[in-house]
């Protein structure tokens, strides 16, 4: 392993450890100038490993195993950190609005206790509804067939 691919293994995990690092602090902790920090930086943030902002970097995670909310994010340039958040989702007679609010805002809350205070947790939840109400999960992928008729 090169000294730079060392150097940005490194940075990734002080990030995934604090969260968020300005400039200035990773030159300190890994004994380099600010400009190959910010070199280093730039590239991490072009494979989507962190995410960049003036003066720094944070950790993106994603709070949930969808490999299609993943797929959206790599698709904007980001590759998140993926955690599970093993919440119970909340299933009771909620609006559809409410319901996908409370189960993402539980999933975000959960993750975000896990991990370092600055990072930048992401969580969402779907439901799918009609003029019947929410339809809930489907069981296997006849019933869910039979759901979208």
């Amino acid at each position: 392993m090169s000294k730079t691919s060392a150097r940005h293994q490194a940075l990734q995990e002080f990030l995934s450890a604090r969260g968020y690092a300005t400039i200035e602090e990773l030159a300190r902790h890994f004994e380099v100038t600010p400009q190959t920090v910010r070199k280093d930086i730039n590239a991490l943030a072009e494979e989507g490993k962190v995410q960049r902002f003036h003066g720094g970097a944070v950790q993106v995670i994603l709070a949930s195993k969808s490999p299609r909310r993943k797929d959206l994010l790599v698709q904007v340039g980001m590759d998140p950190l993926v955690m599970d958040s093993y919440v119970e989702e909340v299933t009771e007679a909620l609006s559809p609005e409410t319901l996908v609010r409370e189960n993402a805002a539980r999933k975000g809350r959960k993750v975000a206790a896990a991990v370092a205070p600055d990072a930048l947790v992401i969580a969402a939840d779907t439901v799918v509804a009609d003029e019947r109400g929410i339809l809930g999960k489907p069981k296997d992928r006849e019933v869910q067939l039979i759901s979208l008729r």
